[in-house]
């Protein structure tokens, strides 16, 4: 695992340059597994997620995999390598394309069914998947559409600009090393958890473990370092 988290380590340090410009509400395009084979670089991108072994990491209890946005590396680290020995050709569309199916992505692993601690968990290693896959792209903007799967640790790592739409749940920029992630749409109280640089941008509600608003975007434990957060236009850290 050593030598994962050293790969992970070599995500690309190019500084953002551009930021979202406003919110225009908008639905994603529809599309369809059949309609992959259209694209060779989609379909490349669907086989990568089929060829992880996302069960190898439902060994560890949740409360060592998700106590701590510490923890989240290890995760990330084996899913990070993975994709950079694929060495992938892929754009912010594939990426996009890919967010769309992300439902029909989880019908083909059920990584909704793999269970920590004997809870059943959605979404987990899905956004560290979709983070690494961004970490590793050439350009510097993406768009995800999250929809009915509420992810967790989307922008983890990130130097990149990321706009979501949809509610997401934990770890949303997790660690974050610059650029920005832009969130329409609702999340947990552990917003930028070890940040360091960069932007992160909540337009929606931000929950507590209770599912009541919170009185913090951030919690203490992990707490971000560096960077800003911003809720609903509000500068509520800067440091």
């Amino acid at each position: 695992m050593n030598e994962r988290m050293g790969r992970a380590a070599e995500v690309s340090r190019t500084p953002a340059r551009r930021k979202f410009q406003g919110y225009k509400p908008e639905k994603p395009k529809v599309v369809r597994m059949q309609d992959v084979r259209e694209d060779r670089k989609l379909a490349a991108l669907v086989e990568a997620y089929k060829a992880i072994d996302f069960g190898t990491l439902s060994i560890m209890p949740v409360a060592e995999f998700l106590e701590s946005v510490e923890k989240l590396n290890e995760g990330y680290a084996a899913i990070f390598t993975d994709l950079w020995e694929m060495r992938l050709d892929y754009g912010p569309g594939q990426v996009e394309k890919l967010s769309v199916l992300a439902p029909e992505l989880q019908k083909i692993t059920r990584i909704d069914k793999i269970k920590w601690a004997g809870k059943t968990k959605e979404g987990e290693l899905l956004g560290l998947f979709f983070s690494a896959l961004i970490n590793l792209g050439g350009k510097e903007s993406y768009r995800l559409y999250a929809g009915e799967i509420q992810m967790d640790g989307l922008g983890y790592r990130s130097e990149k600009n990321i706009e979501i739409f949809g509610d997401v749940r934990h770890y949303l920029g997790a660690r974050l090393r610059g650029g920005s992630v832009v969130l329409q749409g609702n999340c947990r109280s552990t917003v930028g958890q070890g940040m360091t640089a960069g932007e992160i941008h909540v337009n929606g509600t931000v929950f507590d473990d209770k599912g009541k608003p919170a009185k913090s975007v951030y919690e203490r434990i992990s707490p971000p370092v560096g960077g800003k957060i911003f809720h609903n236009g509000k500068l509520v850290f800067d440091k």
